[in-house]
């Protein structure tokens, strides 16, 4: 997919936890807006403590979907991301600010 806007730095608020395991080491991870557990996905077969949650008691309200960052076993932080239309306003909010988009590297020169 083609982007149609330039790339920005933008800010949205979000809910994030730090979520320790139980006394078991074993712990269930669950939406942070609604508690109901998550579904567990790992999209990168070599970053297992990386993973994806997917919330089917709210999702179809909220749009919660939760990304999971589990290196250690002892815990795990859980950033719920902002549904679409908070990115979108939050766009268009900077749009109306004038804020300019995010400045891009330059090219590296040529060798000699």
């Amino acid at each position: 997919m083609k982007s149609t806007t330039p790339e920005k730095m933008i800010s949205v608020p979000m809910r994030a936890a730090i979520v320790r395991a139980g006394s078991n080491g074993a712990g269930t991870l669950c939406c942070l807006n609604c508690r109901a557990e998550l579904e567990l996905s790992q999209p990168d077969i070599d970053s297992p403590g990386r993973l994806v949650g997917v919330c089917h008691g709210c999702c179809n309200h909220c749009g919660s979907c939760h990304v999971i960052d589990a290196d250690d076993a002892a815990e795990a932080l859980v950033v719920m991301l902002p549904s679409f239309d908070a990115i979108r306003e939050a766009i268009e909010f900077n749009e109306a600010l004038g804020c300019p988009p995010r400045p891009t590297a330059a090219p590296a020169p040529a060798p000699s």
